[in-house]
């Protein structure tokens, strides 16, 4: 079944793209909740013309985030962590504090979800890396430092 989508749902696509799914998820879930109407030929048409129309406005945003992407990389985000006697984190990091210490560097308007970490256990202190996604295909490579309290 081809649907038109209504918004933007993540794992499956943008507005306005024609996308295949299986009948039930369609009808199921997608119809209902207005993700997404039929893939008729005038809602192929109108999904086609939005398209065309939003191109400038997708550029614009695509080149704000590219050029924060070097404002983010170029100096690390260091959060203040506890440690037990043995020297292991007493606390979890998560990626709200992460975009926390960047929100209050900038108004980013960075949301949790775009925070990527890149290993799988920080369980001391030190250097890691994590991956901040800015737009669709744009992502900055961002240093946290974990520092003693």
């Amino acid at each position: 079944m081809q649907v038109v989508l209504k918004k933007d749902f993540r794992n499956l696509g943008y507005k306005d793209d024609v996308v295949v799914v299986k009948d039930g998820y369609g009808y199921n879930f997608l119809l209902p909740y207005g993700i997404a109407d039929f893939a008729t030929d005038s809602n192929k048409k109108v999904a086609a013309e939005n398209r065309k129309q939003s191109i400038a406005k997708i550029e614009k945003l695509r080149s704000n985030a590219l050029s924060l992407v070097g404002e983010l990389e170029k100096s690390p985000v260091e959060i203040v962590v506890k440690l037990s006697s043995d020297g292991s984190l007493l606390q979890k990091i998560t990626s709200k504090m992460v975009v926390d210490v960047l929100n209050s560097r900038g108004s980013y308007g960075l949301h949790e979800d775009s925070v990527v970490f890149k290993t799988k256990k920080i369980d001391q202190v030190g250097p890691y890396e994590v991956s901040v996604k800015l737009y669709r295909d744009v992502s900055a490579n961002v240093q946290v430092v974990l520092k003693k309290e």
